[in-house]
C-alpha cells in the first residue's frame, strides 16, 4: 500500500507498517542529492532541501515561490514571482530529475520524495510492500507497480514541460519591444 504524507512528515494511513520519520526522509534526500541526476545542479538540490526541510518542520504554509526564490536561490528580496518564472521552471526541472532518479538509481529506494504538480510542498511515501504469495507474484506486482509510477511521472513531466513552454511563450518578445 502506498501512503502519502503532507505537512507533518508522517504517513496518514493507519495501516501502514511504519511511517517514514524525519531521519528516513533526510536519508532519502541525501541519496537524491548525491545522485547523478542532481549532483551537478546545486540549484535543484537547494530547492529540494528547502521544501523538504520546511515540510519536516511543519512549515508548509511558508513554501511559496517567493520564499524559494529568496531563501533557496538567493534572489533579491524584491523578487517578483509574477514577473520571473524561475521557481516554476526549476520545479519542472526538479520533477523531471526526480522521475529520472526513481526510474534509475532510486529504483529500489524504500522512500519516495515527490513534488506534485501544482504545489511546491513535497509528498513522502513508501514504496509498495510486497504482497503475499510466491516470489514470482511479488516480482510481477512490483514490476507493474514500478511501471505505473514511472508512467505517472512521465505524464507529469510532459505536463510540466508544456507549462514551462506556455510560460515561455507568455513572456514578452524582446524583439517586439525594440521595434516600438
Amino acid at each position: 500500500m502506498t501512503a502519502a504524507v503532507r505537512a507533518t512528515g508522517r504517513l496518514s494511513t493507519s495501516d501502514a507498517p511504519s511511517p517514514p520519520n524525519s531521519a528516513e526522509v533526510r536519508a532519502a534526500l541525501e541519496r537524491i542529492a548525491g545522485s547523478l541526476q542532481l549532483r551537478t545542479s546545486p540549484r535543484l538540490v537547494a530547492f529540494l532541501r528547502h521544501v523538504v526541510e520546511r515540510t519536516l518542520a511543519g512549515r508548509c504554509a511558508e513554501i511559496k515561490s517567493y520564499t524559494i526564490a529568496v531563501e533557496a536561490f538567493g534572489r533579491n528580496p524584491s523578487f517578483d514571482p509574477q514577473a520571473d518564472p524561475i521557481v516554476r521552471v526549476e520545479a519542472g526541472r526538479l520533477r523531471h530529475a526526480l522521475a529520472h532518479y526513481y526510474a534509475d538509481a532510486g529504483r529500489n529506494d524504500p522512500l519516495v520524495i515527490e513534488l506534485p504538480r501544482g504545489s511546491y510542498v513535497p509528498l513522502f511515501h513508501e514504496r509498495a510492500r510486497a504482497i503475499g504469495g510466491d516470489s514470482e507474484q511479488r516480482a510481477t506486482f512490483q514490476a507493474v507497480s514500478d511501471r505505473l509510477i514511472e508512467l505517472r511521472r512521465q505524464i507529469e513531466a510532459m505536463a510540466e514541460e508544456i507549462e514551462i513552454a506556455k510560460a515561455t511563450l507568455e513572456q514578452p518578445d524582446p524583439m517586439q519591444r525594440r521595434r516600438n
